[in-house]
C-alpha cells in the first residue's frame, strides 16, 4: 500500500490534500480492519500496520492529523480508555501479584524518565525540560494497551 500512497501524494505536485483522498484513507482503515478480522487477527492490527505505511508530515500526514485529531483525541480515545477500564475486574486481583506489578510499573516509569534525561543531559538540555518530556512520554501507551487487550482476549 505504501507505493500507492506515495504515488497519490506525488501526483498532487504540492497542492493540498483534497477531501476525496482523506475519505480514501478512512475507507482503507475500515477495509484493513475488516481484512484483519477476516484472516483471524484482531481488527486493530490492520489499521496499525496501515498507519506505519502512511508517510508522516506534509501533505498527507499533516492533513490527516488536522482532520482527525479532534475526533480521535477528544472522543474516541477517552471512550476506548473507559471501556478498557470497565473490562478490568478488580475483585480478581491477587494482592501478591499486585505488589509485583506495582514494582515493575514504578521501575519502568523511572527507567523511562531516566532514558529521556540522560540524552538530554548529554546535549545540555535543562533537566526540568527533560523531566517534563519524560513525564509526557510516560503518559503515552495506547498501542501497548491495545496489544495487552488483544493478548488478554486471546487467552
Amino acid at each position: 500500500m505504501r507505493p500507492v500512497i506515495l504515488w497519490s501524494v506525488a501526483r498532487l505536485h504540492g497542492k493540498p490534500i483534497d477531501e476525496v483522498c482523506i475519505l480514501c484513507v478512512i475507507v482503507c482503515v475500515l477495509l484493513t480492519a475488516f481484512i484483519s478480522e477476516f484472516i483471524g487477527q484482531h481488527f486493530a492490527m490492520g489499521p496499525i500496520l496501515l498507519g506505519l505505511v502512511v508517510p508522516e508530515g506534509p501533505p498527507l500526514g499533516t492533513s490527516l492529523i488536522a482532520k482527525m485529531e479532534t475526533v480521535t483525541c477528544g472522543f474516541l480515545y477517552p471512550i476506548y480508555l473507559a471501556v478498557s477500564g470497565l473490562q478490568t475486574d478488580v475483585f480478581k486481583i491477587n494482592i501478591q501479584s499486585t505488589w509485583i506489578v506495582t514494582i515493575i510499573v514504578i521501575a519502568g516509569f523511572v527507567v523511562k524518565i531516566g532514558g529521556v534525561m540522560l540524552p538530554g543531559y548529554y546535549y545540555n538540555v535543562p533537566m526540568k525540560e527533560c523531566f517534563m518530556i519524560g513525564l509526557l512520554l510516560n503518559g503515552r501507551g495506547i498501542a501497548e494497551l491495545t496489544m495487552y487487550n488483544i493478548w488478554k482476549e486471546g487467552k
